[in-house]
């Protein structure tokens, strides 16, 4: 393992890539508003999500399957001071042919902007994609599958970091429930080590993902379960925003550990090793990759990545190596209006089987002014 590590370290100066574009690869995330509020102001967000993802997944970790739906968000944003804002909304998802029509997920968030570099939020979070995490140890397709993200965010953003530190509380418990409390809580960072005059960054990603599930008030028969992905490395990018291609390249180091004492998983330590170079000009964007893992486990990644079977523990692959390909297409037909395509490729050295994921999705997410209550008083 020393051996590869050193070589990566080798490869990261031969290549040039941001954990950053590894998610925004994907699909556009939700357009920005960009908005200069006003103390007072009020504004009415509407975002229609519509998505239809096919993955053929030949590897035996995970079946294959398609997830067809669409997302309405209308929500409420009202700025009472300069540093403090109030959203209030709905989530409504539905998935095509699911007897259950409309999901509804409630959006409340207070928003507090304690100077010009930290934001404090509480309720539901900016997750997902905004997370800026590895598919690897934090699944994209949570975009649009999972419901949104609630608990406690610190956002910090300088010229020379990045930080997202937040917990997700998805299960809460009172006396004597018969489920076990869960959350997750997560760091992302970018810390920008070196800028140079023709546009390229030297950057080192940390990120950290701790699963908990248990309690001490519950009557779940349930085994309490700790465990904790960390992803560290180095990066380098053409920043260059007046390039017309660019390019860059990655090198990371991943570990899993399980934190309790007793064994639950399949496997209680492992690590992976990511490698490889990004591509992209204004519409189009691609990134190849190679994998290497031993005894890798993530409860929140991509089960692709996993050593485990996520459908029979029966099916386990201590080692695995595998290339990743991915291209999208993305293009804005109108103000706040995106389309954007994805084709996603595995090939599995240790397999000799090819995997792959398509899909498409069309977003709308315009922002409308509706008054100013300061100026109405």
């Amino acid at each position: 393992m020393k051996s590869l590590y050193s070589a990566l370290l080798v490869a990261l100066f031969v290549f040039g890539g941001r954990a950053e574009g590894q998610s925004k690869l994907l699909f556009p995330d939700r357009i920005p508003h960009n908005l200069s509020l006003q103390e007072g102001d009020v504004y009415l967000s509407v975002a229609n999500q519509n998505f239809f993802i096919n993955n053929e997944l030949s590897r035996l970790v995970v079946k294959g399957y398609t997830l067809p739906g669409q997302t309405f968000s209308p929500f409420l944003r009202y700025q009472p001071s300069q540093n403090f804002s109030i959203d209030a909304g709905l989530q409504l998802k539905h998935y095509f042919g699911v007897d259950e029509p409309v999901y509804v997920n409630p959006i409340l968030t207070a928003s507090l902007k304690m100077n010009s570099a930290i934001t404090f939020r509480i309720g539901a979070i900016n997750g997902d994609l905004n997370h800026r995490l590895s598919d690897i140890i934090y699944f994209d397709e949570y975009y649009f599958g999972s419901k949104p993200e609630y608990g406690v965010q610190f956002e910090v953003n300088t010229d020379r970091l990045w930080l997202d530190t937040w917990i997700n509380w998805q299960e809460y418990i009172v006396e004597g429930d018969s489920v076990s409390e869960q959350f997750v809580a997560g760091v992302s960072a970018q810390l920008t080590l070196a800028k140079f005059n023709n546009g390229w960054q030297l950057t080192m990603p940390l990120q950290l993902m701790a699963f908990h599930k248990g309690g001490e008030i519950d009557y779940s028969d349930t085994p309490d379960r700790s465990e904790v992905n960390t992803l560290s490395g180095f990066e380098f990018e053409n920043k260059n925003d007046k390039a017309t291609i660019r390019w860059g390249g990655f090198a990371h180091v991943l570990l899993y550990k399980e934190l309790k004492s007793e064994k639950n998983n399949v496997f209680k330590d492992g690590w992976g090793l990511e490698a490889g170079f990004m591509v992209h000009s204004r519409s189009h964007q691609m990134r190849l990759s190679w994998w290497k893992g031993s005894e890798f486990l993530s409860e929140n990644g991509n089960p692709i990545y996993q050593s485990v079977s996520d459908f029979d523990e029966a099916f386990v692959f201590p080692d695995t190596q595998f290339l990743t390909g991915k291209y999208s297409w993305h293009k804005t037909f109108a103000p706040q209006l995106d389309f954007s395509f994805l084709l996603y490729g595995f090939y599995d050295i240790e397999q000799r089987v090819v995997s792959y994921s398509y899909g498409v999705q069309l977003l709308y997410s315009p922002s409308v002014f509706l008054k100013n209550l300061k100026k109405v008083r």
